[in-house]
């Protein structure tokens, strides 16, 4: 089995909106094209993210090939 690993050349920047926490503490965003971004529960913690709050996030696309 071969592991497929992302380059550091893959990162995009995107501004997103904060829209969701899980009970988990694990947060969403929404991206302007409707996409959503995956926010570990630390990162939404850490920056004390609210339901609507704008932020920049880095994310690789999570698509299978």
């Amino acid at each position: 089995m071969t592991m497929n690993y992302f380059n550091p050349s893959d990162l995009v920047q995107h501004d997103a909106t904060f829209n969701y926490i899980a009970k988990s503490g694990v947060g969403f965003g929404i991206l302007p094209n409707n996409e959503q971004v995956f926010i570990a529960a630390r990162s939404v913690q850490e920056n004390n993210l609210n339901v609507g709050d704008a932020i920049r996030v880095w994310a690789v696309d999570n698509y299978a090939s």
